[in-house]
């Protein structure tokens, strides 16, 4: 919508602008909570409109260095833009409005008269001498009637020159088709890109810039001018640009684990022969009951590519070693192979490894080298790691030029904030920064987090350095250090400091329910520069909060168990508390914390929440995540930290804005197995018949008929019930023959539908 106004009011107008520029120095109220964060989701939502960086940077220069947010930079962009810069969206969507028509006020001046269509220099001389006349005229005609027929005159004199500009420009729709046929390719290229990338939102946006040029390109090819050989031409490019790849592709990862292209190979050989890696895969059948990887893949593509022929397995010795390349036929025009770099002795290994190196990139997003055998499952996450590391390397690399300028702007934005702060140290904060308005300067002030609420660290530094000297401590720190987690001690407190939330993904085993806290208390305490610490560690069971405060308890020398007099650790859980005065770090039920979000809704009095075990899917742990994620846009000071499994960690990290993953290996332990005949072996343990875990059998009876002959010669007959006798009794398989009779007989008549819990303390009592 066009509006025109008076060229004095205009005049006016710009002259109140330039008044008010010079009482506040040509800058505007900043905010006093623009982050880097802040900063870089306006970048980035820039960015997702495609616009360009010199663009972005320049707008974001000349808008949030003059208290501007998210629609202050757009504003600026398409104000001060030529259209040809402006992105597809924006200049098609502008040129389209203006094509709308719109209703016209017709004045009772303009019905008597006819309007003019064809507008003279004299006739723009004389619009001010008839505007006067009007009024003079028809007093009747309101101000706002007066106005509108104004702007209504200067909207028909633009379009009629518009009209005579647009006749003397010739259009040619071939140039216009070619110009259109280039940007068409660049959509296509970006939308293979972002479905390649799992982006979404960007195929999203090709798809609908590739729409919108295709319907022009229709309109342009009904056009009379229009020459066919350019979209014939065009066609015949694009195929062009197909065809020269029917030859079957050699998927690489490009990781140093994997091989390199034939002809990257044939370069190596002539430079040097590098070492080679060899491995050995064996994995006994005893200890892995599924299936091998080759089987795995066969099946998986009869699943999949049902019209096509079983992966073929060829076999390439090096040397005594052996390699495998593996070829998959997915279509006609699309077949797969790829040969790892790795060498093993077995040629059957080989053809396994093959497998397993297909099956990473057939099934990349899933979980499936949970079910291979654990020595290829180690090599396939080996292989994944190695493509997170590089991914984030790059990712690291690209956005390198974006946080460079963000951190020159964060710089000079501080510094305009001091000025302001010494000029006008009274001036609030307005409240049109409503994308960063997330709490009101109230809450701010009654929380005062700052400031107020530094704790009085010394005491408990005192505390923890003569805890540090015990020999109980010494003692335990050995045990502390075989841990897998503790490798990752200083990755872990660094990676904190630099990002507000962590996600820590470790197997079970690797110790990161005890360890973790316990390095961020340690570092809290012995920083002298560390305010405040307070850590709340939650746990989804009361049994495991309990356990391992008093664990960790121990691991600090505490002699007075959790929340004693002299104890850094204690456990909050229902209807129990064990703190203290000196307690700083905390282990309690996600249900403790969500009753003291009742009380405090912004937990200033903590520094630190763990949430352990967050891969366990509850009501109250999706509820308390919500509510943490939104007192971490309100709260600066305030850190989190995931604990998981190793399972769906990546969604926690995209639910936080992707925040960094840190991932710990865990440990086995070796692992015995008994079954209930040992257990009564060992333990000498004996059934009687009458006990109530003895089962009883119905035994068959034979009628046995008795004559007994009295003194006087006379007969007299008795009928009994006799059971009939069968050997030993007991029928068993050959396997308990080794076991005593004593052992022979508990099994046999064991009730194996009851819990025999005189078993059980007989076990308990024998360990």
């Amino acid at each position: 919508v066009q509006v025109m106004i008076n060229g004095n009011l205009e005049k006016r107008i710009i002259d109140v602008i330039n008044d008010h520029k010079k009482r506040n120095d040509d800058k505007g109220m900043i905010s006093r909570r623009l982050t880097a964060k802040k900063l870089q989701d306006v970048y980035m939502a820039l960015q997702r409109f495609s616009f360009k960086t010199e663009h972005i940077e320049e707008a974001m220069k000349n808008t949030l260095l003059y208290g501007g947010d998210l629609h202050s930079a757009l504003d600026w962009l398409c104000l001060n833009l030529p259209d040809d810069a402006l992105p597809e969206g924006f200049s098609q969507q502008f040129e389209e409005q203006q094509q709308k028509p719109r209703a016209k006020f017709c004045s009772p001046v303009s019905q008597r008269e006819p309007p003019p269509r064809v507008v003279d220099n004299k006739k723009k001389e004389n619009v001010p001498e008839t505007k006067e006349t009007n009024v003079g005229k028809e007093k009747e005609v309101s101000m706002k009637e007066w106005i509108l027929r104004y702007a209504e005159q200067q909207s028909d004199e633009e379009k009629n020159e518009s009209v005579k500009e647009t006749d003397e420009e010739k259009f040619d729709p071939n140039e216009r088709y070619v110009h259109l046929s280039a940007k068409l390719s660049e959509a296509k290229e970006q939308a293979s890109i972002s479905k390649q990338d799992k982006d979404k939102q960007g195929q999203k946006v090709a798809q609908e810039k590739i729409r919108r040029i295709q319907q022009e390109m229709a309109v342009l090819e009904d056009h009379p001018v229009f020459n066919p050989a350019i979209k014939i031409s065009h066609q015949q490019q694009n195929e062009k640009k197909k065809t020269p790849s029917p030859q079957p592709q050699e998927t690489t990862l490009n990781l140093s684990l994997l091989e390199k292209p034939d002809g990257a190979a044939k370069e190596d050989k002539v430079k040097k022969k590098e070492p080679l890696d060899i491995r050995n895969f064996d994995y006994s059948a005893r200890s892995w009951t599924g299936k091998s990887p080759k089987q795995f893949l066969i099946d998986w593509c009869r699943k999949n590519f049902p019209k096509s022929p079983n992966p073929a397995f060829e076999k390439v010795p090096v040397g005594k070693y052996w390699k495998c390349r593996v070829r998959i036929t997915r279509s006609s025009d699309d077949v797969m192979a790829m040969c790892p770099t790795i060498v093993t002795e077995d040629s059957m290994q080989a053809q396994h490894l093959a497998a397993t190196l297909a099956l990473y990139h057939l099934t990349k997003g899933q979980s499936v080298h949970q079910l291979l055998p654990p020595t290829y499952r180690d090599v396939w996450l080996e292989w994944r790691d190695i493509e997170k590391k590089k991914e984030e390397e790059n990712k690291i690399e690209t956005n390198k030029p974006r946080d460079n300028f963000i951190a020159r702007l964060l710089n000079k934005l501080k510094q305009q904030q001091q000025l302001q702060s010494e000029n006008q140290p009274k001036v609030s904060e307005g409240p049109e920064d409503s994308w960063e308005n997330l709490v009101s300067d109230e809450d701010f002030s009654s929380l005062s987090l700052e400031t107020s609420d530094a704790d009085n660290l010394e005491p408990s530094r005192i505390l923890f350095k003569k805890l540090q000297s015990s020999s109980r401590y010494q003692r335990l720190l050995k045990e502390r250090q075989e841990l897998p987690v503790f490798k990752h001690k200083y990755s872990i407190v660094e990676t904190l400091k630099k990002h507000r939330v962590v996600v820590v993904a470790g197997e079970t085993g690797s110790g990161k329910s005890t360890q973790v806290p316990h390095f961020l208390l340690e570092d809290l305490l012995l920083d002298e520069g560390s305010i405040k610490c307070n850590i709340v560690c939650t746990q989804p069971r009361r049994i495991s909060a309990v356990s391992l405060a008093t664990r960790v308890c121990e691991e600090l020398g505490c002699e007075s168990g959790p929340g004693g007099k002299n104890s850094l650790c204690g456990y909050q859980i229902r209807m129990e508390s064990r703190t203290g005065e000196a307690t700083r770090l905390l282990y309690c039920t996600t249900g403790v914390l969500l009753r003291k979000l009742q009380e405090d809704g912004f937990l200033s009095s903590i520094s630190h929440v763990i949430v352990d075990e967050v891969h366990e899917r509850s009501v109250q742990s999706d509820f308390l995540l919500v509510i943490l994620k939104e007192i971490l846009h309100k709260r600066s000071d305030l850190h989190l930290i995931l604990m998981s499994a190793t399972v769906d960690c990546e969604k926690f990290s995209s639910y936080f804005s992707h925040c960094p993953i840190l991932r710990i290996s865990g440990r086995s332990y070796p692992v015995e197995i008994f079954h209930v005949e040992d257990v009564i072996e060992a333990t000498g343990y004996v059934l009687e018949k009458d006990s109530e875990y003895c089962q009883k059998f119905l035994e068959e009876e034979e009628e046995v008929t008795i004559n007994v002959t009295s003194k006087g010669g006379g007969t007299t007959k008795y009928q009994e019930y006799v059971p009939i006798q069968s050997g030993s009794g007991i029928d068993l398989a050959p396997y308990y023959a080794k076991y005593s009779s004593r052992t022979q007989q508990a099994i046999f008549y064991m009730n194996p539908y009851k819990i025999n819990l005189e078993l059980i303390l007989e076990l308990l009592a024998y360990l």
